[in-house]
This record gives structure tokens, C-alpha cells and sequence, in this order.
């Protein structure tokens, strides 16, 4: 595996964990929020889950094989 596909599940797993995370613990059990005391709880929760999106959309981009990756079989 190359350094660039690890990193790229690395982040894949990043994002996949605060997403679950985010939506488990800020939205269904409401245990806690990203920021406490604030007028608009709500925006950093969905914007801590937008992070968590992007994460994994970078991670599987960064994960995918490149065509030059690809070796033709006879």
C-alpha cells in the first residue's frame, strides 16, 4: 500500500468516525454540541458534520488507485 492510499483511508476513517460521532451524540442522544453557549449550537454541529464529509470525500479520492496505478494483464 502507498503512502498516499494509507493517508487516504486514514481520512476516510477520520471523517467517517466524527460523522457517526456527530450525528450520535450531537443530533440523536444530544449528549453535548460542538460549541456549548452559543445562539447557533445548531450550525457548528451541521458544519462538524460537513467536516466529516469532506474528510471522507478527500480520503477516497486520495485512496483510489490513479490510472498509472493500474497494470494492463495479458
Amino acid at each position: 500500500m502507498s503512502g498516499r492510499t494509507l493517508f487516504g483511508w486514514i481520512l476516510f476513517g477520520w471523517g467517517l468516525f466524527n460523522l457517526v460521532e456527530g450525528l450520535v451524540n450531537h443530533h440523536i442522544l444530544t449528549l453535548h454540541h460542538v460549541r456549548e453557549g452559543v445562539d447557533n449550537q445548531t450550525a457548528y454541529d451541521l458544519g462538524f458534520l460537513a467536516l466529516g464529509l469532506g474528510l471522507m470525500l478527500v480520503g477516497w479520492v486520495l485512496a483510489r488507485p490513479r490510472e498509472r496505478d493500474y497494470v494492463p494483464r495479458d
